[in-house]
């Protein structure tokens, strides 16, 4: 005698996700990512405003060390220069006559080259730590242009200051300034408007 069979079991129902568990974890997913795209902004404006705080401290000592290298130029006020308070310009596209540096041996008759005073020497200084080498607009007996490596193109908005005293002790003090962006907007010069860059500035004392 057959036996009636048992019934199959019922299939249990397809899992899955549904449409609204999608877009819910696609909704967390954008908030994590926004946030680790504002983390890596923020850590390159941090990034580069070390960069910039490095090289203005650089140029301040490179400038002290010329200065250190030609003290009578200081004690004449020969270095003299502000571009942060008195309106002076480094005039990069002008580049000072003569030219200090002496690159080859055929220059050492050449007027355009070599200094021979104290003013001259200062006036070069001045013009390579604003500046850096001569290049692009002043190439040097045809070789390729060199890299401009001064204040004016490695800072943002950034000025020199040099003042040196004379009387009773000679002393010099160098301030390198530039604009540093901040993390966040504030109002930085009381106007009631929010600002976006704040100006920086390295400054040194010494005696030459």
């Amino acid at each position: 005698m057959r036996t009636p069979s048992s019934p199959k079991p019922a299939r249990p129902p397809a899992g899955g996700f549904s449409l609204v568990e999608v877009m819910v974890a696609l909704l967390i997913l954008s908030v994590g990512l926004l946030g680790l795209a504002g983390l890596q902004v923020l850590g390159l404006k941090h990034t580069g405003n070390a960069y910039f705080r490095t090289q203005a401290t650089l140029l301040a000592s490179e400038m002290a060390e010329r200065i250190h290298a030609n003290p009578l130029a200081a004690v004449r006020g020969e270095y003299d220069f502000d571009a942060i308070d008195g309106g002076d310009l480094p005039h990069c596209d002008t580049p000072p006559r003569p030219l200090c540096a002496i690159t080859e041996a055929g220059q050492r008759g050449d007027p355009n080259y070599g200094c021979t005073t104290s003013a001259e020497l200062a006036a070069f200084d001045l013009y390579l730590v604003n500046c850096g080498f001569p290049g692009d607009d002043s190439p040097l007996d045809g070789r390729p242009p060199t890299q401009r490596s001064g204040i004016d193109d490695l800072l943002p908005l950034g000025a020199l200051r040099v003042a040196c005293q004379g009387a009773p002790t000679v002393s010099c003090e160098v301030r390198v300034r530039w604009e540093e962006v901040l993390a966040e907007p504030r109002d930085v010069d009381g106007d009631g408007q929010p600002d976006n860059t704040i100006g920086r500035e390295v400054a040194m004392s010494f005696a030459p």
